[in-house]
């Protein structure tokens, strides 16, 4: 199996998207969204959730792929969009590039996008805005999957947030983070690759309906039945902390700034917010600059005990990944490659050469749209 080049797998996700509707301007942003997520090392979020994710979406009529985004409101230093069920991913980056525009005379802006679906990786539009020298910080809630302490049912998205602040070697700080145990694209990517997950990810609730006792389990249960832990799984006190950590972007995204609560969703739908910064209006770049400095030498001379590993810059692991498959080409699994190619015939595409494979396994297409797991409500999830 060959490495692809980053433009390769680009064209291609940016044809593929093509053949399931998008206009050409929305299948390349979305493209670059799914390809730099794989680049970076963010595989639960590229372009393997193209065959599992969004295409059982758009054969659903979740995902509206001929609709363009609404601004419905503006000033001078905020943007309200009906993503009206377009691509999260396209109404983002419309979104971020806005407000950039208006940052430069404000300072500070903020963007909000609501009756939109699934944006990706979080940390694709910090970055964004980061690259050009701003502080972005992205919000973003989706239909329930995390279950509150205690509870028997979801009742929150995994709410991812990310922040991007630059730096001046052009490697932004970068965290991204869901705001849960695992995210659910971490929970299908380990499905995936075969491999079990702490049982402390999975709510209490159905490992004890289930008698699960060990401490790795399969990752398909928490899964099918959207029953995640909040962050600070394992003890009730921590666990709480985590829940109301999510519950408060819950209630920025939804109460504050216009988008839909979490329970009010369907798979596939969310809300998303964005604050861009520039964060030389309060203090001098040099300055700036200098306690960012001081801030990530910090971190590398922390020291740690033995068996933990070293503290790092956040977001410096994705940017050497980036560097190293943007040079090489990066290597897609078999049953990714697999899922593609079906997904591609289903549409007419031609596949890139670098897809050559070794044996047939491939992930295989629900032919009615949406996944064939079935949640604790009865319906179908992704």
């Amino acid at each position: 199996m060959n490495r692809i080049k980053f433009e390769h797998l680009h064209a291609f996700m940016s044809d593929l998207l093509v053949g399931y509707g998008f206009p050409e301007r929305q299948s390349s942003v979305i493209a670059d969204v799914l390809v730099t997520a794989d680049f970076r090392g963010v595989l639960s979020h590229g372009c393997s959730r193209m065959a599992t994710y969004y295409v059982p979406l758009i054969k659903e009529g979740i995902i509206n792929t001929t609709t363009e985004p609404i601004l419905l409101q503006s000033s001078s230093f905020y943007d309200l969009y009906d993503a009206n069920k377009g691509s999260g991913m396209y109404t983002s980056y419309v979104a971020i590039q806005k407000l950039m525009q208006k940052v430069r005379k404000s300072g500070f802006a903020i963007g909000s996008v609501t009756n939109s679906t699934h944006f990706g990786m979080a940390g694709y539009y910090s970055l964004m805005v980061a690259r050009e020298g701003l502080i972005g910080i992205t919000f973003t809630n989706g239909a329930p999957a995390v279950v509150a302490p205690g509870g028997d049912s979801p009742f929150l998205g995994t709410n991812a947030i990310s922040i991007g602040i630059p730096k001046l070697d052009e490697q932004p700080v970068l965290i991204d983070v869901a705001l849960s145990s695992s995210s659910l694209g971490e929970l299908l990517h380990a499905s995936e690759e075969g491999r079990q997950i702490p049982r402390e990810w999975c709510s209490t609730a159905l490992t004890n309906v289930l008698g699960l006792h060990s401490n790795q389990i399969d990752p398909d249960i928490p899964f099918k039945q959207r029953a995640i832990n909040p962050l600070g799984a394992g003890s009730p006190s921590t666990e709480r902390k985590g829940f109301l950590i999510s519950l408060l972007f819950e209630l920025s995204v939804s109460l504050i700034f216009g988008g839909d609560f979490s329970f009010s969703q369907r798979v596939g739908e969310a809300s998303h917010f964005f604050i861009v910064i520039n964060p030389f209006v309060l203090e001098k770049e040099c300055v700036f600059h200098s306690k960012l400095e001081t801030l990530i030498q910090r971190i590398k001379q922390y020291n740690v005990m033995e068996g933990y590993p070293d503290l790092r810059v956040p977001g410096e692991n994705g940017h050497t990944r980036e560097l190293m498959n943007r040079m090489e080409g990066i290597m897609l699994s078999v049953n990714t490659i697999n899922a593609l190619i079906e997904i591609a015939q289903q549409v007419n595409v031609r596949t890139p050469e670098e897809f050559q494979l070794t044996g047939n396994r491939s992930a295989p297409i629900p032919p009615d749209g949406l996944s064939t797991f079935v949640g604790a409500d009865g319906t179908r999830v992704p």
